[in-house]
This record gives C-alpha cells, structure tokens and sequence, in this order.
C-alpha cells in the first residue's frame, strides 16, 4: 500500500463496493452524463475512485497512521456482509439547490453501515481524531459535483435502477492532489 512524503495527509476510511456493481453504475451514470445530464454544468467523479465514506478525517499528522492502520484491525470480525443497494439519484445539500449528485444506498443491510459507522467514529474519537459531535452519517456514491452555484436536480428525468452489491473491503484512503485532480491511495485494507 502507498506511503505518503508528507508531514500531514488527508484520509478518510471507505467501504469498497464490488466491481461488478460500480460497473453497473457506471453504465447508468453514462446514460444520464449523455442524457439528462449533457448540458449541465457538472464535474464528473472519476469511477476510478468510487468509494463508499466512512469517516472523512481531513488532514492528519503522518505519525497517526499506523494507529488508523490497526483501527481497521480492532473492527474485526465484522458481521456477515450487509444487503445493500444503489438507490435513486439524490442531491447534496437538495433536490432544488444540488451542489453534489450522489447515488444514495439503501436496502436491508443499511443498518449494519450505521452500526459500522458509529463504532469508528466511536474509536476515531479515542484517537482524538473527531468530534464527539458528528453530523448525521447519510451513505452515498458521489457521482458528480456541480461546477457553478447549484442546479435544480427535480428538473432532470433521470431515474436509473436500483443495483444490489454486497461492500468486499473496509480501506483508510489518503486522498492526494496531483496535477490538479485527486487520487484515492489505499494505506491499509481489510476484506469485509
């Protein structure tokens, strides 16, 4: 896994879909990039880069990474892996004044990603890495960010079908800026 050369690094821990249900995604968000979506003024997520957040923890001192590293090992054993699914497109912060398009996720294993959630945090804030006031954990897909003010997403017709998919890896990401774009670097993982 990658190293970072920096005194402080941007991480945050994601749960990695199947390849096959990103896949899935991928073809509906073509559709609706080469549709609905075509003229609006939207910056595209790399699907390189797709992930599920966790626990965004923003810039950390470098040191701190092997104890995020063996966080990853105190969440073992997990539960079976939870049914989820990809659901309707979505907005951030709304529908009527969108500065973020996501996939939102549901399905009856929503639970088991709240019941994750909180335990990290719960261990993050031992850590002194967050808050104890955290805001609601809503789990979504990024698929684009609008480039302007905001868009009103309840004018596009953009319904796609729902994807079923099961998450195969829990991973602490550092999120690096190179040549003006980012890149998700993995710095430990473990299978779900």
């Amino acid at each position: 896994m990658g190293e970072s050369l920096f005194a402080e690094v941007r991480l945050f821990y994601a749960i990695e879909p199947s390849v096959d249900a990103l896949q899935s995604v991928l073809a509906q968000s073509t559709l609706l990039r080469e549709g609905p979506f075509a003229a609006a003024a939207l910056r595209w997520a790399n699907p390189e880069g797709w992930h599920i957040t966790s626990a965004f923890l923003g810039n950390v001192d470098v040191g701190l990474v092997p104890s995020l590293r063996r966080v990853l090992d105190a969440l073992q054993p997990r539960p079976r892996k939870p049914d989820l699914v990809f659901g309707p497109l979505a907005a951030f912060p709304e529908a009527a004044g969108a500065r973020v398009v996501v996939r939102s996720i549901g399905g009856p294993g929503i639970e088991a990603l709240a019941h994750l959630e909180a335990d990290l945090r719960a261990r993050l804030i031992d850590l002194g890495i967050l808050s104890e006031t955290p805001l609601p954990y809503v789990p979504h897909l990024t698929l684009a960010r609008v480039k302007n003010e905001s868009i009103d997403l309840r004018s596009f017709d953009a319904s796609s079908s729902s994807v079923r998919f099961e998450p195969v890896a829990l991973t602490l990401f550092e999120s690096r800026l190179e040549a003006g774009r980012r890149r998700y670097v993995p710095l430990a993982s473990v299978a779900w």
